[in-house]
């Protein structure tokens, strides 16, 4: 994914991505499934309140940071977590 996709999105991104983190860790561990994990995306994705367009930067982002951290790939959860910065 090109980073020019979620230009001028990056703070509204930072926002959320900080948002899901923080419940995250609020989860007990047994909770931290595939499923749960993607269902807490998309209700922290929903609590923001974003336009139809930030919403769907905002799934596009965790759908591609999903896939990078299933499958392993380190430079792209890099990339995907300076975005969120």
């Amino acid at each position: 994914m090109d980073k020019s996709y979620f230009e001028g999105h990056e703070e509204l991104i930072a926002c959320v991505y900080r948002s899901f983190i923080d419940q995250f860790y609020e989860l007990p561990e047994r909770r931290r499934t595939k499923r749960q994990l993607r269902n807490l995306a998309f209700s922290v994705i929903r609590q923001a309140g974003p336009t139809y367009q930030e919403r769907t930067v905002l799934y596009e982002f965790f759908a591609e940071f999903f896939r990078a951290v299933e499958e392993g790939q380190h430079e792209k959860i890099e990339f995907y977590k300076q975005i969120a910065q």
